[in-house]
């Protein structure tokens, strides 16, 4: 008997190079309270979440993935919110940035659901969380704008390890 293939957690998200991701941390720092900070390195904003994959769809995703074209843009980080209920301090934009990720996420889930790929159906909202676990956050003072240029965009694979999660780039694709 042939054994099954593992199954793939998988997102598609935005993600900072280490110095903006670096910057957006320190930024974070005093708004985070008795939170668990997210480590730099993981810092990301999330497209579209799809979550288990079968291994042998992989190809059928990035495929699917790679028909989405969109233009750059710049996001200016520049808000804190706390989500109570789950525990989760992020850091946000306003527009223009906002809504060109949110444009990039719509086409990103077109390009799922036209494949008829499994993804994450609740409302987009443009942000980082920059700390889990926390029930009182610290400084919620508004921090000192963050400018991102969003050139490109990845799909991550998401491997759960007792210490956090553990990605891997799948493919990756430029926006003009």
């Amino acid at each position: 008997m042939l054994a099954e293939r593992p199954d793939l957690r998988l997102f598609v998200a935005l993600w900072p190079d280490g110095d903006l991701g670096a910057r957006i941390a320190q930024a974070a720092r005093a708004a985070i309270g008795d939170g668990r900070a997210v480590p730099a390195e993981r810092l990301h904003l999330t497209l579209a979440f799809i979550g288990r994959l079968p291994a042998d769809r992989l190809d059928a995703c990035s495929q699917a993935l790679g028909t989405v074209r969109g233009g750059s843009f710049d996001l200016c980080l520049d808000r804190f919110g706390f989500w109570r209920r789950n525990g989760i301090l992020w850091l946000g934009m306003r527009e223009p940035g906002a809504h060109c990720a949110q444009q990039l996420a719509a086409l990103v889930t077109g390009a799922l659901q036209q494949a008829s790929l499994p993804y994450d159906r609740r409302p987009f909202g443009a942000h980082l969380t920059v700390a889990r676990k926390c029930r009182q956050p610290g400084s919620m003072s508004q921090p000192a704008a963050i400018g991102w240029r969003v050139s490109h965009w990845q799909l991550i694979e998401s491997t759960l390890d007792p210490a956090g999660s553990v990605y891997r780039v799948r493919a990756e694709w430029p926006l003009s």
